[in-house]
């Protein structure tokens, strides 16, 4: 089946300004996988395009409270492992985020959080009122898509409602506004980010298994910024998505596409904004 008659089947446009799952809005039961690079724009498509109300699970903000003066129990079993005081440190400065990204990883905060999260889910799951949520991850490895599948898997949600959306984005235009954002990420890192879900996803869809670990729907959101999706601010101070360039690749309930499915034109676009360094991951040569 070619890509073009594949989006006329499941009556799919590419610039719709919305992302339904199960080409619904659902209330409840949902879990969505937001992958990207660190700077692609997550937080941008998950206020503006995902179209259902969720909890958001965001290593970013724990990391945020992580720092936190009203986390003192936390900032004293830091400073005591650590000796370095965090509400005193510079979210500008690189070094103090990889710092923090360093002691997160290693007492694996941002999983204890996870954990309370699904605490105590059983009632809900066995009223099928399950609360949507959604993973803000970079999804840098099949074994950390298998963690989270998992982890919803055991809480209740079924496989059909799981979902995936990959903000793909200029790992460039991710440099340069990422030397304006309130947290630096040292530029290394940045890189690696893009590096790892582009590596990750080309290998999940060559090697046929995304069906392995959800049901649902999986999205691809190029989100460069005037290129790809458009906000616009109204006069009367409202907002709204003009254009979003946005590529359902697997329907809920049947299978992802292949690799050489996916168009031309949209692997030569993830080509572009993707590292140097993994471009040929995405060659279908």
């Amino acid at each position: 089946m070619t890509f073009k008659n594949y989006l006329t089947e499941e009556k799919q446009v590419l610039d719709e300004a919305l992302i339904t799952f199960g080409n619904k809005r659902p209330k409840y039961n949902q879990a969505v996988i937001i992958a990207g690079g660190a700077g692609s724009g997550k937080g941008f498509v998950i206020e503006n395009l995902i179209g259902i109300e969720a909890k958001v699970l965001d290593v970013d903000q724990i990391k945020g409270l992580i720092i936190h003066p009203g986390t003192p129990k936390l900032n004293k079993k830091i400073l005591d492992k650590y000796g370095i005081d965090v509400t005193k440190m510079d979210l500008r400065d690189p070094a103090a985020v990889r710092q923090l990204h360093l002691i997160n990883d290693e007492m694996g905060i941002s999983d204890k959080v996870q954990a309370l999260f699904f605490k105590d889910m059983d009632r809900l799951a066995k009223k099928e009122m399950l609360p949507n949520v959604i993973f803000d991850s970079t999804m840098k490895s099949e074994k950390k898509l298998r963690e989270i599948t998992e982890t919803l898997e055991v809480a209740g949600y079924k496989n059909e409602n799981i979902h995936i959306v990959w903000v793909v984005n200029s790992v460039q235009k991710a440099v340069n506004q990422n030397k304006t954002r309130s947290r630096v990420v040292p530029e290394d890192i940045l890189i690696q980010t893009h590096e790892m879900v582009a590596a990750n996803i080309s290998s999940l869809l060559k090697g046929n298994k995304i069906d392995k670990y959800i049901g649902g729907d999986m999205w691809l959101a190029f989100n460069q910024q005037y290129v790809d999706a458009s906000l616009v601010f109204s006069e009367f101070g409202g907002k709204y998505i003009e254009r979003a360039l946005l590529v359902k690749i697997k329907p809920r309930g049947k299978r992802t596409m292949s690799f050489g499915e996916i168009a031309d034109k949209f692997v030569h676009k993830i080509q572009r904004y993707i590292p140097k360094s993994v471009q040929k991951l995405w060659s279908k040569k």
